[in-house]
């Protein structure tokens, strides 16, 4: 993202075979830089587990402890305060293009002060769901080409859901992360974000079978193994 011009929140990186004297080093100074609240999140997962808001030094070692759990990087990140916008990016594969959805918006009203498991599936009733999000048109084309973009710089192939955060004041737009395997709930965005922007889910799993498909048999194609003579 930073490479692409496309704003990111300041973080910094725990790996689980740091010793304990050297991720709370580089948790202290995250303290010094980034300020309360610190988001700490395992850097593979999903659904928002093992995230944790950090207030003080004693939730933030917790929080770094438990997100160790689930994954052997973890992330210490600045809180944006912002509009938690989404948008759900489609490859067509035998077209070559990628094209984006409208972006939607989520507003949390949780207890835990953001979108955290719980709000999510728990207690969805505490978050509002707005879609299309009422954003500018030039803001939306701008979030819409940033998801794109963002997609194609990581070679995401078939779908992603990428989020950002939106502060409104600054007009800045900041990418938060990108979900290269987005649920498809009753309540999920992705295929939320699709239908209204006109692609029912039939279409929907049409075009990602399609796609899948076209891409085995580009896979099938390489040569894999050789032998040297």
């Amino acid at each position: 993202a930073v490479h692409s011009d496309i704003k990111t929140a300041k973080f910094f990186l725990l790996e689980k075979n740091m010793s304990e004297s050297v991720w709370k080093s580089i948790a202290d100074q995250a303290v010094t830089e980034l300020s309360w609240p610190i988001f700490v999140k395992p850097s593979n997962a999903g659904s928002s587990v093992g995230i944790h808001k950090a207030k003080d030094f004693d939730s933030l070692y917790a929080g770094i402890l438990n997100a160790m759990t689930y994954d052997d990087e973890v992330l210490l990140e600045e809180c944006i305060t912002g509009r938690e916008i989404e948008v759900a990016v489609l490859e067509d594969y035998k077209n070559a293009t990628v094209k984006a959805s409208i972006p939607g918006e989520i507003k949390v009203k949780h207890r835990d002060g953001f979108y955290s498991y719980a709000a999510k599936y728990l207690e969805s009733d505490c978050s509002e769901y707005l879609i299309p999000a009422p954003l500018s048109a030039e803001t939306t084309e701008k979030i819409q080409q940033a998801a794109i973009k963002i997609f194609k710089r990581l070679k995401c192939r078939g779908m992603a859901r990428v989020d950002f955060f939106f502060d409104e004041q600054n007009q800045n737009i900041y990418f938060n992360e990108v979900n290269t395997i987005p649920g498809f709930t009753s309540i999920s965005f992705y295929p939320l974000l699709w239908a209204k922007s006109g692609l029912d889910m039939k279409n929907l799993l049409d075009c990602l079978i399609e796609t899948a498909m076209l891409q085995h048999q580009f896979r099938k194609n390489l040569i894999t193994d050789f032998c040297v003579k």
